[in-house]
């Protein structure tokens, strides 16, 4: 049995690897005054976000903005020269690894907590290439067989499978 729950575990963490996720900021708590300084801090400490991840703030327009800062506007509360989001919902991309710092620049709600740091790691699969030409008809020589799986997916695959058949053993 904890077997399988290591083999799940595996499963999800290569699937994070592979998929960008679209994340809701705050959870069920959306993007809001929050009611203690700490609930997007802890929040954004039980998630991890990779490149590619889109950050769904929810929130209402004019009540809330997003605007992504540096560390020292981050600190102090200052958007500086940031773009601020002022319509809700806002989506942003994660579009590199490394830190990010949001804020809300309405009023005191930074100074209450309205503020996460993120440490962006990893980079999310890229979408597949677009075929530039049309595919070519296979020949006699190929008719019945299956086209060969790319190197990186072979490995892939035969990595996995390997892995998962020594945690079974």
């Amino acid at each position: 049995m904890a077997k399988m729950f290591i083999v799940a575990a595996v499963i999800i963490m290569v699937m994070k690897g592979i998929t960008a996720e679209t994340i809701n900021v705050g959870d069920a708590n959306r993007w809001i005054n929050p009611p203690s300084p700490e609930l997007y801090t802890s929040w954004a400490a039980e998630h991890t976000f990779a490149v590619g991840d889109v950050l769904v703030f929810q929130f209402t327009t004019n009540f809330h903005t997003v605007a992504m800062v540096t560390e020292a506007g981050y600190d102090a509360c200052d958007a500086g020269n940031a773009v601020i989001h002022t319509e809700g919902p806002t989506e942003i991309t994660l579009n590199r690894p490394g830190e990010f710092f949001f804020i809300c620049t309405v009023g005191t709600h930074c100074d209450n907590g309205q503020k996460f740091a993120i440490n962006v790691t990893g980079t999310a699969a890229a979408a597949a290439p677009v075929p530039t030409s049309l595919p070519v008809e296979p020949t006699p020589t190929d008719a019945g067989s299956s086209p060969p799986m790319p190197l990186i997916s072979t490995f892939f695959s035969v990595s996995f499978v390997a892995f998962i058949v020594a945690l079974l053993y």
